[in-house]
């Protein structure tokens, strides 16, 4: 008799090191600090970016024939503020303090307004100039 109810279990950790992952259909294999083996199917970034973050999973325990017990996760999300991730992680020479000053200067809804409806805005931003406004826009619509 098959259970069609479920239940989802949570956990989050410190992701550690990517084991595995296969770039076509974005499957990963890795490892959290706790030495916790999980896996699943990450698509919102580059899983690498997120060692040394702390995430949050859902899914359930699995036991592997070869690799024992294993939390197959179906979400992955990242612990801290997403657009703080967005900002230190995705675009490429943003430091944690621009990232911080940004946020306190727009607030999150104030970015995300920005950032869809009037990007140039961001030019008045301290540091920003024509080529990092350009990468931080193409990084944007690939990671929304």
């Amino acid at each position: 008799m098959m259970e069609t109810n479920e239940k989802s279990f949570n956990l989050s950790g410190v992701l550690k090191k990517v084991l595995y992952k296969n770039d076509e259909t974005k499957y990963t294999i890795a490892v959290l600090e706790n030495n916790q083996k999980i896996c699943g199917v990450y698509f919102d970034a580059d899983i690498e970016k997120l060692v040394g973050e702390e995430i949050l999973l859902t899914g359930n325990w699995i036991t592997h024939s070869k690799y024992g017990v294993q939390f197959e996760f179906n979400t992955l999300q990242v612990k801290e503020h997403e657009l703080f991730f967005f900002l230190t992680k995705i675009i490429k020479g943003f430091t944690k303090k621009s990232a911080t000053e940004i946020l306190e200067k727009y607030g999150e809804e104030g970015l995300i307004k920005i950032l869809d409806e009037n990007p140039n805005e961001l030019l008045n931003f301290k540091g920003i100039k024509e080529k990092k406004l350009k990468s931080i826009l193409n990084s944007w619509h690939s990671f929304k």
